[in-house]
């Protein structure tokens, strides 16, 4: 079937889309989606904070600095679309504009988003010479912003939890990656991946460290009398404790 064939309706209209609740995978949904994974739904509670504590694991910061420093690191360059005079002019101011930025820096924190799944930044301009120019790139903090069911980014405040406020798209620069579909604006990072493995890799070390510390200082364990006073039981058990920091129990002789 081409083009020509198709009723025009049909070639205009997007019909699959998330908007008006048909989308069947998402069920009833509000004025704001809600991300589609399920370990930041169900462990913690649709809030990033949860991936916060994925990234502060020695292991996965060290590697994951090293791939965004990886991309940071290489040469970039604005190239004039021609050699005529026009084309250069604009070469040079896009690459005059991305130097006042700090588009490395600002690489460099948009790249957080391939771990959480997306990422947002402010634009701010301002006007130079007759021409419209950055002032500066800010990127925000992405758990101030939701998702609209057609895709619009929306800013969380204090009085407007609930739809959020509406935003000029000039004005903000965002990106979600990692999901299998486009109907997920706010994609699926590594901080997904990373979870479990993470979570084991802790829970490990903690009952290691326990086992470690039995080790090098077992219980303690003083026997007493059948007829010894509470004074007495007090007594043993302090000195019990004495010799191992606080770590000791007390218990009748023959039990």
């Amino acid at each position: 079937m081409t083009d020509e064939t198709l009723p025009r309706p049909t070639r205009d209209r997007e019909i699959a889309s998330t908007q008006d609740g048909i989308d069947i995978t998402r069920g009833y949904t509000g004025p704001l989606l809600v991300p589609a994974d399920r370990i930041l739904r169900t462990r913690g509670g649709g809030d990033l904070s949860i991936y916060e504590q994925v990234l502060s694991e020695p292991q996965v910061h060290t590697t994951f600095q090293q791939r965004r420093l990886a991309v940071v690191n290489r040469e970039w360059a604005v190239e004039p679309a021609s050699d005529r005079r026009a084309d250069k002019k604009a070469a040079e101011f896009i690459r005059a504009q991305l130097q006042r930025v700090g588009f490395d820096a600002r690489t460099d924190r948009m790249l957080y988003g391939v771990f959480y799944g997306y990422a947002v930044a402010e634009m701010l301009y301002g006007v130079e010479n007759g021409q419209i120019v950055w002032n500066a790139i800010k990127v925000r903090n992405r758990r101030r912003f939701r998702f609209t069911p057609d895709g619009a980014v929306r800013l969380l405040t204090v009085s407007n939890m609930l739809e959020g406020i509406e935003l000029p798209k000039e004005k903000f620069w965002h990106f979600a990656t990692g999901a299998d579909h486009d109907d997920e604006p706010y994609g699926v990072g590594l901080g997904h991946w990373c979870y479990w493995p993470t979570l084991f890799k802790r829970n490990g070390i903690k009952f290691w460290l326990n086992f470690v510390e039995k080790f090098a200082q077992p219980t303690g364990v003083g026997e007493y009398d059948s007829g010894a006073t509470e004074p007495e039981k007090s007594k043993l058990l302090a000195a019990v404790r004495a010799i191992q920091t606080d770590s000791g129990i007390i218990i009748p002789k023959g039990m």
